[in-house]
């Protein structure tokens, strides 16, 4: 299963509420996953972490505008800094995984398919 169907069978996992998302995707038929995926295309399901953070994010420039008229200067701060972060992605600046963290990455995901 490619990385793409992987993510977004996680999501649907959390979606629907699915505690072990790894033993229900063995459970899945593949065509009805790519059904979802079809589906998802055109209906996205919600990212209630994305809402959040475009909900933070808004809040902080409405409250940034206001400071600024009062002559405080705060930070610009994107939707991204308001998603949730493990303590090693927030010392990663960039968005790209280093070639070791790939390939912890890649460790993990077939341990997690034994």
């Amino acid at each position: 299963m490619g990385s793409a169907r992987i993510r977004f069978a996680f999501r649907l996992a959390i979606s629907l509420g699915i505690p072990d998302p790894i033993a229900w995707i063995d459970t899945v038929d593949p065509y009805v996953l790519d059904c979802w995926l079809a589906y998802d295309s055109r209906e996205p399901i919600p990212y209630p972490w994305l809402q959040s953070a475009t909900i933070a994010a808004e809040a902080y420039r409405t409250t940034s505008f206001i400071s600024a008229g009062n002559g405080a200067v705060l930070d610009s701060r994107a939707v991204r800094d308001f998603m949730p972060r493990t303590s090693a992605a927030k010392q990663q600046q960039s968005g790209e995984m280093t070639p070791e963290q790939m390939t912890a990455w890649a460790a993990s995901m077939v341990n997690l398919r034994k």
